[in-house]
């Protein structure tokens, strides 16, 4: 009992930890996870692989955090703290599945940068959430990457080549890491 009290103060903070200033940093070990969302089927992921040693820096005021899939100068915001849960994200604004299904619903490329412009700014490119449990040190953090490719479609030999007979497919490609956290230390 102690040493969970322990560490959720060293984390997750009293004013006596904030006060101090430090940031806690997290060690976690944990499993990473690359796949599509609506992906041709020739795309390429590298599924499934267990990590350790990864880092997870926390403000010691909690209002930012970094990601296991960036260097710990990359920060997330904090978008909700709850007793039992810590969420980041670089834009908070913006709902993972909402973003997913924008990018999904694309057919033309310059139509399709150009509403995601418009709707998410210029870093629409990425979208990074990490939730956080504050009671388990379990960590989920989830790296959207809208992505596209092109095929043609099959013609007839000899006939010649259209720009109408080239498929575009416009998918997510996802980063999903799972990890059980311990605190590391307190940086002073």
């Amino acid at each position: 009992m102690h040493k969970c009290l322990l560490t959720l103060v060293a984390l997750f903070g009293s004013s006596a930890a904030g006060a101090a200033g430090g940031d806690t940093i997290l060690s976690c070990a944990g499993v990473s996870t690359d796949y599509g969302i609506a992906a041709p089927k020739w795309e390429v992921f590298s599924g499934a692989a267990d990590t350790a040693g990864d880092v997870i820096v926390i403000a010691a005021d909690r209002s930012w955090a970094t990601s296991v899939f960036y260097n710990t100068s990359v920060r997330l915001n904090l978008c909700k703290e709850t007793s039992t849960k810590l969420l980041y994200s670089f834009d908070c604004s913006v709902d993972p599945n909402t973003y997913k299904s924008d990018w999904l619903r694309m057919t033309d490329p310059e139509a399709a940068h150009a509403a995601m412009t418009k709707k998410y700014g210029q870093n629409w490119t990425d979208h990074d959430t990490l939730s956080i449990d504050r009671i388990n040190l379990t960590v989920l953090d989830e790296k959207l990457l809208p992505d596209e490719t092109i095929d043609r479609k099959k013609v007839k030999p000899g006939q010649p080549f259209k720009a109408s007979d080239i498929l575009h497919f416009f998918f997510m490609r996802v980063s999903e890491y799972r990890g059980q956290c311990k605190v590391a230390k307190t940086k002073i």
